[in-house]
C-alpha cells in the first residue's frame, strides 16, 4: 500500500473512530464487539480506492452498519437460546472521554444511555440500524436507503415503526441524559439505613426491573413487575447478602453518561444497576449480574 493511502486510513481513524464506535456499539451494545467492527472496517479499508468516494463519513457508516448486521445475524441464534433477559454491555465513562478532541466531544454529547440501550434490544437488527442512522447520525433517508440497500420511502416505513416500538417520548431527544442521582440516592440511601420509603416513592407503581446473568450467576429470569415486587426483590438480596456475611459495597458510578450504581463484594464487581425515568420516577430497573458482561469495568 503507498504511503499517501496509509496516511489518508490513518487520518479517517482519528477522525472518525470516536462516531465509528458509538455506532457499532449502539448496534451490538458489546464494547469489544464495537471495537472488533471498526477495526475490521479499517483493516479493510487499505484496500480501497478511497478517491473514488466522495462521501468518506457515509460510506464508513455504511460498511460499519452492514458489518453490525453481519455479526447480529450470526449471535441470532446464540441469544435466542440466552438463558434470562439480554442486558447491554455497560460503557464506563472514561471509555467515552477524549480530551479536547472536537470529535470526541461531538460523539460525548449524543446519549448513549445504558437504558435507551436496553430497550432497543426490542428492534430487530434494521430497524435498529435505521432509527439509530437518523435519530442519532442525522442522516437522510436516502442516504440509509444507500447504506442498507433499501429505498427512501422503506427506510422511512422502519423509522416509524421503530418509533412505534419503542414508544419513545417526543419531549426526549435520543441524545439526552435523564438525571437519575435522585434515585440513585435514594436507593443507596435504603440499602445502607433500611429505610425504603424514600426510594420506594421515586419508583413507579407500574416499573420493570430486568435482571441478566446470563446462566452464569443467579439472576431473575423473567422481568419483575410492580413496585412492591421490585422492592422485596432487590431488598431480599441485600438482606441475603448479609446473612452470607458478603461484605458489599454499593456507591454511584457514571456509566454511559448517566448516575448509576457498581456493588462490589470486595474486588469483584458484584453488579451494576440502572434506571429509566417517567416523570421523574424509575420506570425501569436494570440489573447487570453477568460477569462477563461486567469485564469492562473490571478493567477500569
Amino acid at each position: 500500500m503507498e504511503r499517501s493511502q496509509l496516511d489518508e486510513v490513518r487520518a479517517l481513524y482519528r477522525e472518525h473512530r470516536p462516531l465509528l464506535f458509538s455506532l457499532a456499539y449502539r448496534m451490538l451494545g458489546i464494547v469489544s464487539d464495537a471495537e472488533d467492527v471498526v477495526q475490521d472496517v479499517f483493516s479493510h479499508l487499505n484496500d480501497v480506492n478511497l478517491s473514488s468516494i466522495a462521501n468518506k463519513k457515509a460510506y464508513l457508516c455504511k460498511m460499519i452498519t452492514n458489518r453490525c448486521l453481519d455479526v447480529l445475524k450470526s449471535a441470532r441464534k446464540k441469544r435466542e437460546t440466552y438463558v434470562g433477559h439480554w442486558l447491554p454491555e455497560p460503557l464506563p465513562c472514561d471509555l467515552r472521554e477524549g480530551g479536547e478532541d472536537p470529535q470526541q466531544s461531538m460523539v460525548h454529547r449524543e446519549m448513549v444511555s445504558y437504558a435507551v440501550l436496553a430497550l432497543f434490544q426490542q428492534l430487530n437488527p434494521v430497524e435498529r440500524a435505521v432509527f439509530f442512522l437518523r435519530e442519532a447520525f442525522a442522516f437522510d433517508y436516502g442516504e440509509i436507503a444507500s447504506m442498507l440497500n433499501k429505498t427512501a420511502a422503506n427506510c422511512r416505513k422502519i423509522h416509524s415503526r421503530a418509533k412505534a416500538k419503542i414508544a419513545m417520548e417526543q419531549s426526549r431527544r435520543l441524545h439526552e441524559p435523564e438525571n437519575t442521582d435522585a434515585v440513585v440516592t435514594a436507593f443507596l440511601k435504603a440499602a445502607r439505613s433500611g429505610e425504603v420509603e424514600p426510594f420506594a416513592r421515586l419508583l413507579a407503581e407500574d416499573a420493570v426491573l430486568y435482571s441478566d446473568g446470563g446462566g452464569r450467576v443467579p439472576a431473575a429470569i423473567r422481568p419483575i413487575e410492580t413496585r412492591e415486587r421490585i422492592l422485596r426483590f432487590l431488598f431480599g438480596l441485600v438482606r441475603k447478602a448479609e446473612e452470607m456475611a458478603l461484605s458489599l459495597e454499593m456507591r454511584p458510578i457514571r456509566i454511559n453518561g448517566e448516575t448509576g450504581v457498581i456493588i462490589r463484594n470486595q474486588e469483584e464487581i458484584f453488579g451494576i444497576m440502572a434506571f429509566q425515568l417517567r416523570g421523574g420516577r424509575a420506570a425501569s430497573v436494570f440489573l447487570l449480574r453477568n460477569p462477563e458482561k461486567l469485564k469492562p469495568l473490571s478493567r477500569n
